[in-house]
């Protein structure tokens, strides 16, 4: 986060932080932590972009700060990534995306094992002998479970922030 003074039109000493957000999915969760951080008492102006993954926040220091700032994001939902020892942030958010890509290949990984073979049985509507028995159908759900719960548990934690903040999104 960099702070710098700035004088506003009005002469009040004003400063601006740029905060790099993590976990947003799309514009509507920038259009979100952008009313979220205008709405904080003390804040002049705060805007989102959601390509840089960055608040850029000018604020009066007297009646706020920027750990304020972090907080009132966080309660939205979202997190602000943290410095490294020596000050900067992009390690840190590089850092973030290669944990993130691993993870997320790693879930492709088990929704196509696990989904490839209920695919074919229900692909092949009977004609393979040793896939028409009369469990069949217990042993879809048992190879999809870990494709719903496991590869696509970010999309219910996802539906469940929104719901807790009363909000529609993706």
């Amino acid at each position: 986060m960099k702070a710098m003074q700035k004088r506003s039109k009005n002469d009040e000493a004003c400063e601006r932080v740029d905060l790099p957000i993590t976990g947003m999915t799309c514009a509507a969760c920038a259009s979100r932590i952008e009313r979220t951080l205008n709405r904080q008492p003390g804040v002049k102006a705060a805007s989102v972009n959601f390509a840089t993954e960055r608040a850029t926040v000018t604020f009066d220091p007297a009646a706020i700060d920027a750990q304020k700032l972090i907080g009132s994001v966080r309660d939205a939902g979202y997190d602000v990534a943290a410095e490294t020892e020596d000050g900067s942030v992009e390690e840190s958010l590089e850092a973030a995306h290669a944990a993130e890509y691993a993870e997320l290949k790693r879930k492709f990984i088990v929704a196509a094992v696990f989904s490839l073979p209920v695919l074919v049985i229900a692909m092949s509507h009977g004609t393979i002998e040793i896939l028409d028995f009369r469990g069949v159908n217990w042993l879809q759900f048992v190879l999809t479970t870990p494709v719903v719960f496991y590869s696509g548990i970010q999309f219910y934690r996802g539906a469940w922030a929104a719901f807790r903040h009363r909000a529609a999104d993706m």
